[in-house]
């Protein structure tokens, strides 16, 4: 098995930008989906899909100083 990771620009609001990482695919889809509820604006500058990278499953990623913005969206 592999683990999968999602990243994403994400619109600083002042000119600057970043890269989000999510372990959540189906979240993100609906974040980037201007039709769904739980669109996110900031994410609107990336047409189409996430990039995609995968890893081995025993490789902590929290480690290698990946953070993941998946909880960000829970209460929401």
């Amino acid at each position: 098995m592999a683990q999968t990771i999602y990243g994403v620009t994400s619109d600083g609001g002042d000119g600057s930008s970043s890269i989000h990482w999510f372990k959540n695919l189906e979240l993100l889809d609906r974040l980037l989906d201007p039709s769904d509820d739980k669109w996110c604006e900031a994410y609107n500058m990336n047409e189409g899909y996430a990039e995609v990278l995968t890893f081995p499953d025993d490789l902590d990623l929290e480690a290698c100083g990946f953070s993941f913005n998946d909880n960000d969206f829970d209460d929401e």
